[in-house]
């Protein structure tokens, strides 16, 4: 159940993208999965990197997991839980996390205020990333006018904005000419950062193999 994995950035080497996946923003990142690859615990930077705080990770993972095998067979108190823990890891969408929170009747209101927080966590990032589409497209259209800004910092946040929109459209040759002119405003505009490059863009090059390899 505990699997340890270091990204290599080899083109094709599975699960290369495993620690982005589970929520790993550096090293060291140890996180508990269940068989399936799903998570279980995230061993913070708030717990000693220690044997004893390992096991108390690996602990946690272990009794989630027994919660998450109750819900599925309707123990509705253990899938309460599960849900609780898959909102704070970020493992759910919000249209997901609706059907959990429906599939769960109704809840005591202090179990309700637990819970509403989480789901406007959600709400809040999908009203964000809607607007940011939106904001793209409307840069969008003013890359196909002709009309690319001069600054530096504003060519960066009008590349950026149109990264998203060619995303929400599964559109790579967009993503990929964004990508280009992005990468190169931002090394103009904020030189000091020229050797942190690659791991700013990192995500993003993901991104862009993804939609390549899903077409438009």
């Amino acid at each position: 159940m505990l699997f340890c994995h270091v990204t290599t950035h080899i083109d094709g080497a599975p699960y290369d993208e495993l620690l982005t996946e589970k929520g790993g923003g550096g090293w060291p990142f140890v996180a508990v999965l269940d068989a399936d690859g799903t998570l279980l615990a995230r061993h913070g930077y708030d717990r000693p990197f220690t044997v004893a705080g390992y096991t108390q990770t690996i602990e946690e993972g272990i009794e989630l997991r027994a919660k998450r095998r109750k819900g599925e067979n309707y123990d509705k108190a253990a899938a309460y839980d599960w849900l609780l823990a898959q909102l704070s890891f970020g493992s759910l969408k919000l249209d997901e996390a609706k059907k959990k929170v429906t599939a769960l009747g109704k809840l005591t209101p202090e179990k309700q205020a637990a819970l509403d927080p989480l789901i406007a966590n959600l709400e809040v990032a999908l009203i964000e990333k809607e607007q940011a589409v939106a904001l793209g497209k409307k840069f969008f259209d003013l890359k196909k006018a002709g009309k690319i800004p001069s600054d530096d910092g504003t060519r960066s946040r009008f590349w950026d904005a149109i990264l998203d929109y060619a995303e929400d459209q599964k559109d790579a040759a967009l993503y990929e000419e964004a990508l280009k002119g992005s990468r190169e405003a931002m090394e103009k505009a904020q030189p000091d950062l020229a050797e942190f490059m690659d791991r700013l863009f990192e995500g993003k090059e993901r991104t862009l193999k993804k939609l390549k390899a899903g077409g438009k």
